[in-house]
């Protein structure tokens, strides 16, 4: 498992002071103080850049603290400005990870730019204008832009006349800024190293993430895996930041705002590190796992097409509304369109789709109706070609288990069966992802892979309550016995259904059912929703109804469950019988009733 160095010396953290500016510009939004949003932000500029200078000076001295702390801020400077620019993207400019060379080439694009877009020639004042028009690395100066705009005279790309500047037809090749993002991390010295072994740009890095793992000593001389996952995690989210988002989908920007904590943001960084392959997150309760898998949907929404879906597994209906709460409602959630989200059984989707034609994006089913789907037992019983065509029907690509803790605790289940099925399906490449959540897994780390799942990550919830994300608590136990008159209520309930259930075995399940199937559909509708109240309230009471119906008709021809009983007093009700008349019906020992 994955954690990080608690022993290494104390350096600036930049947590506070991008707080303090995140406040000053939201507030700056509100009153449409433009002038003090671009102040903000171009002061964590200042310290971007300063950090970037940081991280390089650590490199070559390889003080392997200094860079963890160097990479620690950069990550947590360059999200913020990345949040800054989604807040108000026509005032802020993109954030870019350049060097002071790269930041000359860069002007020198913007040049060729202004004088592509709008020929034939501008004068000097009007090539200003328009490169600082452009917005993208700030108010260039004057003296700056001149020097780069007599390169580009020298070289040939650009001529002057009376009229002004123009754009030669010499070939220009602009900064490659995967490459210059690159040079930025490490310094130039070390880039020739980097390059040597392939690793010529922030995209390559990625492609080779296993060979550069096993690389990284050998170009840095550091060794600590955890400035290893800072490193990569810097590379992935200059990349992240450098293209466009989805179209297809609508949501909040969780993963560039300040809504993550550290220890969010790192079991984040731990799942997409992995591949999504199989992982599970421990992490205590109130800590906020919701949110962490929020952030990896958000992930995931990037690249998934329409059609396609993310498959969300709980263990019960409680579950899937807190998800569509958090992933709909929550200020610092997903914000989600509600459309976009299905909650319920494979068979109701199944309905919502032929009669809606709409294909959710997520998809919310408990454990229980997922096992089940196909089985010819109902409860208990499990179907691998049914679960298996229900993935395939609704296209799914990445799936969450949530407070999969409740899966370990038997292997013997039928959601413990269901869960290798998905860690089979996922390791075969059947879908893309597959990651899950628990309160205790570590205490089922041995139950983990039993199943193919990994533990990987661990948050202490004596780390969080240090750290003042979670307030001091204690568990305290309380003597408890049921008093004389529970104890009797209790014996006597449980006598009562074992009544029950010797009753419904000497009249036969299978002779009760019979009979119940011989009711005209109608009657038994109007005793089970009038008279019993079975789904009273519900607008699709009349096909969830026949649905229960369909299960006690083809129920277990040897056991009546209690639950079952309704059946019973349907059929009771519809002849008129009384218990003595059933046994007679039956044709029941009476000697024994």
């Amino acid at each position: 498992m994955h954690e990080q160095p608690n022993d290494r010396p104390e350096y600036w953290q930049a947590e506070g002071f991008v707080e303090l500016c995140l406040s000053r510009f939201r507030a700056a939004q509100e009153a449409g103080h433009w002038e003090r949003q671009r102040t903000g932000f171009y002061q964590l500029t200042t310290y971007h850049g300063r950090t970037l200078g940081v991280l390089n000076s650590g490199l070559h001295r390889g003080d392997e603290a200094l860079v963890q702390a160097a990479l620690h801020n950069l990550l947590t400077l360059h999200r913020s400005m990345m949040h800054m620019h989604r807040m108000a993207p026509r005032l802020i400019p993109l954030p870019l990870a350049l060097s002071e060379h790269s930041r000359g080439e860069f002007v020198r694009d913007l040049i060729m730019r202004v004088l592509t877009e709008t020929p034939p020639a501008l004068t000097l004042a009007q090539i200003h204008q328009r490169a600082n028009d452009a917005d993208l690395l700030g108010q260039i100066s004057d003296v700056h832009l001149d020097e780069q705009l007599q390169a580009l005279i020298k070289s040939g790309h650009v001529d002057t006349g009376d009229d002004g500047c123009i754009r030669t037809t010499r070939p220009y090749v602009e900064l490659d800024k995967d490459v210059a993002g690159l040079r930025a991390l490490i310094g130039r010295t070390f880039y020739a190293g980097f390059a040597a072994l392939g690793y010529d740009s922030l995209g390559a890095i990625l492609e080779q993430r296993a060979s550069f793992k096993r690389d990284f000593h050998l170009l840095t001389r550091l060794r600590e895996p955890y400035t290893i996952e800072l490193f990569l995690n810097t590379v992935q989210l200059l990349l992240d930041t450098s293209v466009s988002s989805t179209k297809v989908w609508r949501y909040a920007d969780l993963l560039h705002s300040p809504h993550p904590r550290p220890y969010q943001q790192a079991a984040f960084d731990v799942f997409r590190q992995h591949g999504y392959d199989s992982i599970v997150i421990d992490a205590p309760t109130g800590s906020g796992k919701t949110l962490i898998g929020m952030m990896c949907i958000q992930d995931w929404l990037r690249t998934l097409d329409l059609g396609q879906s993310i498959l969300i597994l709980v263990p019960t209906n409680n579950y899937q509304q807190q998800w569509i709460d958090e992933l709909c409602y929550n200020a610092s959630g997903l914000q989600l369109p509600p459309e976009l989200i299905f909650a319920g059984t494979p068979a109701e989707l199944d309905r919502f789709q032929r009669t809606t034609g709409g294909h959710p994006a997520l998809l919310l089913v408990t454990y229980s109706a997922l096992a089940q789907l196909g089985s010819p037992t109902g409860k208990g019983g499990f179907d691998a070609q049914s679960v298996e065509m229900f993935l395939q029907q609704a296209n799914t690509q990445h799936v969450i288990l949530d407070e999969v803790h409740k899966v370990l605790e038997d292997l013997h289940s039928v959601s413990a069966d269901l869960a290798r099925l998905l860690v089979h399906w996922q390791r075969d490449t059947s879908f893309h992802s597959l990651i899950g959540f628990s309160g205790t897994a570590a205490a089922f780390q041995r139950h983990c892979a039993d199943l193919g799942l990994t533990l990987a990550y661990r948050i202490a919830i004596e780390d969080l309550v240090a750290a003042g994300f979670v307030a001091p608590f204690a568990e305290l136990g309380v003597p408890f016995a049921y008093s004389e008159r529970e104890r009797r209520i209790r014996e006597l309930l449980d006598r009562y259904k074992a009544h029950l259930r010797d009753y419904f075995t000497l009249l036969g399940p299978i002779a009760l059912r019979r009979m119940f199937t011989e009711l005209p559909i109608e009657q038994r509708r109007t005793l089970g929703h009038e008279v019993l109240g079975i789904y009273r309230g519900r607008k699709d009471w009349q096909s969830a109804l026949d649905k229960r119906f369909a299960q006690w008709e083809a129920g277990n021809p040897d056991v009546l469950a209690i639950t079952e009983l309704r059946l019973v007093a349907i059929l009771q009700i519809a002849r008129g019988w009384s218990d003595a008349d059933l046994v007679t019906r039956t044709r029941a020992d009476v000697a024994q009733f």
